[in-house]
């Protein structure tokens, strides 16, 4: 994300690119974060 908000201040990536771009990795990192949640759950609830 500091890539590309250092792209868009050197107009490198348009502004609304950029938006777009970082509101996509929030999501994958979400997702990432929920299926790491689940899979740590997954295994928590295994073990009893």
């Amino acid at each position: 994300m500091q890539r590309i908000y250092r792209e868009c201040r050197s107009n490198i990536v348009s502004t609304g690119d950029g938006s777009k771009l970082v509101h996509m990795l929030s999501l994958i990192a979400r997702v990432h974060e929920t299926s790491d949640l689940e899979a740590r759950l997954a295994a928590l609830e295994a073990s009893r």
